[in-house]
């Protein structure tokens, strides 16, 4: 029983080490600011001037724009009728004035991930209409051709009130998008997206990879082509070791280390690879 459980921690710890999440509920960004520059790729595929809200000022009204990060509470006058779901901001794409919209949201790159992309999402009101989202991944860039959308139907209609989202990402993901397709509506928002997949590799990268001796007294030597971060993690999932390296074969010295199991962690082009090791 004691070698079962052992085995089985390993595994879980293995696991642990590539699972990640992305959150963000858009607080960190200016007001009212255009497609705005930090983790996401923001597209507008075809630009126009946009509609804006009757009777109510704020910066960047009117402009062409994929998404903005919009504060109701930093307009003038100050909007009662709509909340962001977490905090004060959230991100709107409003209608564009020769429709429909075609307005991207890009995650960052996962690196051949799979896993499952969880938003709140809600439409202004439906005088003109529910807002019209669609969701996919690609695994190649972030070329809006690129992506395989995964919602039910061919877009999926947002109600009035905050409304959960939750899709699925296969194995393979480099990256996942929302895709605002509202016709002749109004303002689309999103907020709180959080991202959480588990780090895969190619098979040619896998081929690519190898560690020896395994178990090692001193020296690891590595070779790992496609690769320029190397992570030295301990049982617990913790970083020890974290380095920069240029060439494809390169030697760890693990002489200090105590006796146990460790996981060599590779990061690059390739996307993240672990394997583990045994220090003798």
């Amino acid at each position: 029983m004691k070698k079962l459980c052992t085995f089985l921690s390993i595994l879980v710890a293995v696991v642990a080490l590539n699972a990640q999440t992305i959150t963000d509920g858009f607080e960190s960004y200016e007001d009212f600011a255009i497609n705005p520059v930090g983790i996401w790729t923001f597209i507008d595929v075809s630009p126009d001037s946009t509609y804006a809200i009757e009777y109510t000022v704020f910066q960047n009204a009117f402009s062409p724009m994929a998404f903005m990060v919009f504060n109701p509470t930093e307009t003038e006058p100050p909007m009662t009728l709509i909340a962001a779901h977490g905090g004060s901001k959230v991100l709107a794409s409003f209608a564009e004035m020769t429709p429909p919209n075609n307005d991207w949201i890009i995650s960052p790159d996962l690196g051949f991930a799979s896993g499952t992309l969880n938003f709140w999402a809600r439409s202004y009101n439906n005088r003109y209409g529910l807002e019209r989202m669609k969701v996919g991944y690609s695994t190649t860039t972030t070329d809006p051709a690129a992506f395989t959308f995964i919602q039910t139907g061919n877009y999926v209609e947002v109600p009035i009130e905050w409304t959960e989202y939750t899709y699925i990402f296969p194995e393979g993901t480099k990256y996942v998008a929302i895709n605002c397709v509202s016709d002749k509506a109004f303002i689309f928002f999103i907020d709180d997206i959080s991202i959480t997949y588990t780090v895969g590799v190619n098979e040619t990268a896998k081929e690519n990879v190898s560690i020896h001796p395994n178990p090692v007294n001193d020296i690891l030597h590595v070779t790992a082509n496609g690769y320029n971060k190397v992570e030295i993690l301990n049982f617990l999932g913790q970083v020890i070791l974290s380095e920069n390296v240029t060439n494809s074969n390169f030697e760890v010295n693990v002489s200090d280390f105590n006796s146990g199991v460790y996981f060599v962690r590779l990061q690059g082009e390739n996307g993240t690879i672990t394997k583990k090791f045994v220090k003798k």
